[in-house]
């Protein structure tokens, strides 16, 4: 089944879509925009590296950038219904006192759905220079309406003991070389165990886990200006082909454009 974003606003820094269906996004756990989604409706879990919980309807969720996530849809796919807004930094918005630094799940009031539902109207009528003024007057009203809201107690079941030893030992050796029998041996339990309980949890294997944790970490450094050479070798990239191949398929860019465009 194709992908059905019934409206969309899109402007340089932000987009705004009411979504139903699959995600167009498979594949990439990782982004580099913030996104804040409201979940509208059908069957969907959603899997962080601290959050498995199943999504109830009007569930609003603050996803930080390079934040590990998915969406699973366990029931009809053309139920699957969201609000999605994803956006960067923008000059005239501040950030730092805000949930954008760990993901954040909250209740949707009367006042944050008024606020997506101005949204809606505008971006189905696709009136798109009024919309997209309202886009950013909108996401400025959404963060204070959210900086005032406390994250909901989520019951959880992910991270497990072994997942959670599993990515507190990436994280904290991602630099390194890691084998997936390294942390296997660190946690005390065969490859075969560790690969299949990461994989249940996270839905991604610990090798593809690792690698785009590591592309992330590079692109931040390529991006404040560090040569790409340095910066794949200093995420444990010691193939520089081989980086430069995975680095180009995840972020569509080169990473000596990249380089060049931040620096402008």
């Amino acid at each position: 089944m194709k992908n059905n974003f019934s409206h969309y606003i899109n402007c340089e820094n932000l987009s705004f879509k009411y979504a139903r269906g699959i995600s167009d996004r498979s594949g990439k756990e990782f982004h580099l925009f913030h996104e804040i989604i409201l979940f509208l409706g059908g069957e969907a879990e959603l899997i962080s590296e601290t959050v498995h919980t199943k999504l109830s309807p009007n569930t609003l969720i603050v996803i930080p950038k390079e934040t590990y996530h998915q969406f699973v849809i366990k029931g009809d796919q053309e139920e699957y219904c969201r609000c999605v807004f994803q956006f960067s930094g923008l000059d005239n918005i501040e950030l730092k006192h805000i949930h954008i630094g760990e993901l954040f799940i909250t209740d949707c009031d009367k006042n944050i759905s008024y606020l997506f539902s101005k949204l809606m109207k505008h971006s189905k009528e696709n009136e798109s220079s009024s919309a997209n003024s309202l886009a950013e007057a909108v996401l400025i009203l959404l963060l204070d309406e959210i900086r005032a809201k406390k994250s909901l107690e989520i019951a959880t079941d992910l991270n497990d003991k072994l997942t959670k030893g599993a990515i507190e030992y990436i994280t904290d050796n991602l630099t390194a070389p890691i084998r997936t029998e390294d942390i296997a041996a660190h946690l005390n339990v065969s490859v075969s165990t560790l690969m299949h309980t990461f994989k249940r949890s996270m839905k991604i294997s610990p090798h593809q886990y690792i690698i785009k944790k590591r592309l992330i970490l590079a692109h931040t450094k390529i991006s404040s200006g560090e040569a790409a050479s340095l910066a794949a070798m200093e995420c444990g990239f010691y193939d520089y082909s081989g980086f430069y191949k995975q680095y180009k398929k995840m972020f569509d860019i080169t990473p000596s454009k990249k380089r060049k465009s931040s620096s402008k």
